[in-house]
């Protein structure tokens, strides 16, 4: 599915930009280490062409023994920014444009959550 490369495209774009924190996918076989930050990408074909226009949840979480919540806040910026300006480049696809609109807040179970919404556009490369 064009959905998971996608996904695979972002990861493998903006883990540079996180050293340290793993950068996990939906069918990841690995232990998931926090800070973490989770992709999932729900997406919708266009009628009569390769393109897709989808929905991105990036959830990031960090423990709260281990950080504060203004660098939770400060790491979230971070992956806001990363995501948004992704390309694909260097991947089998292409990222058209990146629409950040909403988040969540949740305190759970010792964790930092905010699971990030995005629009994007993509298809294969041409």
């Amino acid at each position: 599915m064009i959905d998971l490369l996608t996904c695979e495209a972002i990861r493998d774009e903006i883990t540079g930009d996180f050293p340290g924190v793993y950068i996990g996918l939906p069918h990841d076989g690995e232990s998931i280490t926090m800070p973490c930050v989770l992709l999932d990408l729900r997406g919708d074909a266009l009628v009569g062409g390769p393109l897709q226009r989808g929905s991105l949840t990036a959830a990031v979480m960090q423990q709260t023994d281990d950080s504060t919540v203004a660098e939770h806040i400060e790491l979230v910026q971070q992956v806001t920014d990363a995501i948004k300006n992704v390309t694909g480049a260097g991947s089998e696809i292409q990222i058209y444009g990146v629409v950040a609109i909403n988040s969540e807040n949740q305190n759970t179970e010792r964790h930092w959550v905010t699971n990030l919404q995005f629009t994007l556009g993509y298809g294969p490369q041409t």
